[in-house]
């Protein structure tokens, strides 16, 4: 018999993987592992034998867990189901329930923008799609985003949330069956938007995406991007004590690793082109603390420092250090791709694995916090201290920054400003390569491949990251930097049960720091000032190249400088075929490094 209940009575009564101890430490144990939860027949063989050597002193796992992996197709077609049971969602053959009529929901401030931005989605994957195929899609997309927006309208939109949830419209679909009820029945929504009929893997889908919104990422879902300035004073860090010559590096681009601002917002989905690569690192994302990302973002940094340390090398040669050209080669992620075969993992492995996964359960931060927001104090922590000046000044546009080219997103340096020597250290005598200074383990796990960097040693390094300097090391600040409702400290809570999703709605409406403390929201101020700045040198700057042009080369050449400015500026405020959005985005890209 089917039963209805509302989403909050669902989430108290859910017994998900984080009420259950030995659920959650399987669970994490299996997404560290090569490969994930990619291929379910093999997920099946680690789950058992994980049962059989690993967790004798654990209790046994849920009946709700152990039924997860007993049966199944041997492809990633259970991967939906794997991501509903970490969220919390029970599938929806046992409790339907009701999604909200969009018709009757007032409509969300946002929405201009969403669709503007589903209308570029879906560029580079999935493959194979014909551009009916790809439209329809989008329809789904923007009618997922657009009804959870309307559900929880203390929601903020932040470009780049479509590119997350894309990733799991993607893993929810059947994308074999192109001709399945799940992508292709559609009904008429509002304001002429066609929205697909809420079939049961739809319905799965609105609730996961709502719960992972809500509950794992609310904080980038303000009214404005201050709390995201937290996540990057903790990257930095991180940084800091891992590989202080880098954070000094960083600290004197923009005082903050402001490249990693997409990565960070988006899970590395709008900046990676790869499916498989983005979905492996969801699978690795959604068993921890929501924090990993910054470790991942630390991880990889830490793969750069080779390619830097030759960057000011020559630059020093030269007689200048151009501090916006090592921002830039920062803010690329390097080629990830995944392992051909990821079920070859020795013993000496597993153990490692294991203990390390240990070592991240037991350094989980706690879901309250010591001192009250009202009494922590604002600076940053020393430690962070790195560069040459506060980690309150020096800060690029927030608002620019997202999702643009490393261009846009350089910052300015100071002409009276001193420039620290990069390598040198006050303790040595010689002026060290920056991965001499690299653990064994992570100069090991981070060496580029042939073809790129294997995604595994990535995640890898973030769990030697993390063991190492555990989000409740005083080093790291967090108490100086988190307000005690950031979804960092109410993440057990809510996924138990214990914060519903209206109380996580709610959370929106209150003080800012509740979320992130002060010191992240001076920030803030610092980047509107600089942008200013920025955007008048370049102003000058075009205005100089294009008076130069015309001059010496005619009308022809303003004619052809004018065209490229058109399709930097222009684009963004034009529709255009989506067959020539990918091309014009990559031409706007390779524009931008020039001017």
């Amino acid at each position: 018999m089917t039963t209805s209940i509302s989403s909050d009575d669902q989430a108290r009564n859910v017994n998900s993987f984080l009420s259950h101890r030995t659920d959650r430490a399987i669970l994490t144990y299996l997404a560290s592992l090569p490969g994930g939860f990619a291929c379910a027949s093999q997920t099946r063989k680690r789950y058992q034998t994980y049962l059989v050597t690993t967790a004798t002193g654990l209790r046994a796992p849920s009946a709700p867990l152990a039924s997860l992996f007993s049966s199944g197709k041997d492809d990633r077609s259970h991967l939906w189901q794997v991501w509903a049971f970490i969220l919390g969602v029970q599938p929806l053959n046992d409790v339907t329930v009701p999604l909200a009529n969009q018709v009757s929901l007032a409509p969300h401030r946002d929405e201009g923008q969403v669709r503007l931005d589903v209308n570029r989605s879906f560029t580079s994957f999935p493959l194979g799609f014909e551009d009916a195929e790809k439209a329809h899609l989008r329809e789904l997309l923007e009618s997922t985003i657009v009804n959870i927006l309307r559900r929880f309208p203390k929601l903020s939109y932040f470009q780049g949330y479509h590119d997350v949830v894309s990733i799991f419209l993607l893993t929810f679909v059947d994308l074999k069956d192109k001709g399945s009820p799940t992508v292709a029945v559609k009904s008429s929504g509002p304001d002429g938007m066609d929205f697909p009929t809420a079939s049961r893997r739809v319905k799965l889908l609105e609730e996961v995406v709502k719960r992972f919104t809500l509950h794992r990422i609310r904080d980038s879902m303000a009214s404005n991007l201050d709390p995201v300035m937290g996540y990057l004073r903790v990257t930095q860090a991180i940084l800091t004590q891992e590989h202080p010559r880098l954070s000094s590096i960083i600290a004197q681009t923009s005082n903050l690793p402001l490249f990693s601002l997409s990565w960070i917002l988006t899970l590395t989905s709008h900046d990676l082109t790869s499916f498989e690569v983005i979905s492996r690192l969801f699978d690795f994302l959604l068993c921890h603390n929501p924090i990993m990302i910054c470790y991942i973002a630390c991880a990889i940094c830490l793969t750069k420092v080779e390619q830097i340390d030759e960057l000011i090398a020559e630059a020093q040669a030269e007689g200048e250090v151009d501090f916006d050209m090592v921002h830039f080669v920062m803010s690329k992620l390097p080629k990830l791709y995944m392992p051909e075969d990821c079920s070859s993992e020795s013993h000496h492995q597993t153990k490692k694995t294991a203990e390390l996964v240990e070592a991240v359960l037991t350094s989980d931060l706690p879901s309250t916090l010591t001192r009250k927001a009202s009494d922590q104090a604002s600076e940053i922590s020393p430690m962070i201290e790195a560069g040459p000046e506060s980690n309150n000044n020096n800060l690029a546009s927030v608002e620019r920054l997202i999702l643009t080219t490393p261009d846009d997103s350089s910052v300015d340096q100071r002409q009276d400003e001193k420039v620290l020597e990069p390598f040198s250290n006050p303790e040595s005598d010689q002026p060290a390569s920056v991965t001499t200074s690299l653990k064994p383990e992570l100069n090991q796990t981070t060496r580029p491949k042939q073809d790129g960097l294997s995604v595994e040693s990535i995640i890898h390094s973030t769990l030697l990251l993390y063991a190492r300097y555990p989000p409740t090391d005083p080093r790291l600040g967090f108490n100086e930097i988190f307000g005690p409702k950031s979804c960092l400290y109410t993440w057990e809570q809510s996924i138990t049960g214990q914060l519903t999703d209206t109380e996580a709605e709610m959370i929106l409406a209150e003080p800012l720091n509740q979320i992130v403390l002060p010191g992240s929201v001076q920030l803030r101020k610092e980047a509107r000032r600089r942008a200013l700045m920025r955007s008048m040198r370049r102003k000058k700057m075009v205005m100089e190249v294009l008076k130069r042009l015309v001059s010496r080369k005619g009308l022809l050449a303003g004619s052809v400088l004018i065209g490229i400015l058109s399709i930097v500026y222009l684009r963004p405020h034009n529709q255009m075929n989506s067959r020539l959005t990918g091309i014009y985005d990559r031409l706007s890209s390779l524009i931008r490094q020039v001017f």
